[in-house]
């Protein structure tokens, strides 16, 4: 029909709360498997691991854009790194 738009669902992803409580279930496994690798969990699954985060960045955002997804360095305590700097690194590496 003329004018009509179809219907399309929509698939929200995980919080980044509910993916870090996904890794924090795991973590055992997570530090058994993956020590001082980087992780990638989306929607609250573990997705890669990688040898390190622009790597791990890079992935993630052709993937998902914007997220949310957590990158976590296993072994470590979090980091807190704004997304402004994740941007600049992807843009000066492609």
């Amino acid at each position: 029909m003329p004018g009509v738009m179809p219907m399309v669902d929509v698939v929200e992803l995980a919080t980044l709360d509910e993916n870090i409580e996904a890794y924090e279930r795991q973590r055992d496994e997570m530090e058994a498997k993956y020590r001082d690798r980087w992780v990638v969990f989306v929607d609250r699954e573990f997705v890669e691991d990688f040898d390190d985060f622009q790597e791990a960045a890079m992935m993630a955002i052709r993937r998902w854009e914007r997220g949310p997804y957590l990158i976590r360095l296993v072994g470590e305590e979090p980091r807190v790194i704004p997304t402004s700097l994740i941007s600049r690194s992807v843009d000066a590496a492609g």
